[in-house]
């Protein structure tokens, strides 16, 4: 069991991580709207954020993890709107599979759109 002042602390801490997610977010969006864009997706825009996939399991339609659904009420809060959306994913065709036709996907993906 951990104590109060410990509980506050890790509050704080979630608190900080919160913002400087959002600030991220934000920086991408400011990015793409001054090239005219009216969206983004989460995966292109910070590809190293494992905080961003979605995981689609069978017979099932994609949700929001808590982490997700968090960012997606303070990006609400601002006036955006987040949704998972289906993209087109090609897949195969590189150089390693030559001979391969290419597959086309549609797999769920976080965006976001002012």
């Amino acid at each position: 069991m951990i104590t109060a002042k410990e509980a506050k602390e890790l509050v704080e801490q979630s608190d900080e991580k919160m913002s400087r997610r959002l600030d991220q977010i934000g920086e991408k969006i400011k990015e793409a709207a001054t090239l005219g864009k009216r969206e983004i997706w989460l995966d292109m825009a910070l590809p190293y954020h494992t905080e961003f996939a979605v995981a689609e399991r069978p017979f099932y339609s994609a949700e929001f993890t808590p982490l997700q659904r968090l960012i997606e009420q303070k990006l609400k809060a601002f006036g955006y709107s987040m949704q998972i959306a289906k993209r087109e994913t090609h897949i195969g065709g590189g150089l390693g599979s030559m001979d391969d036709e290419v597959k086309i996907e549609h797999l769920p993906y976080l965006q976001v759109r002012w």
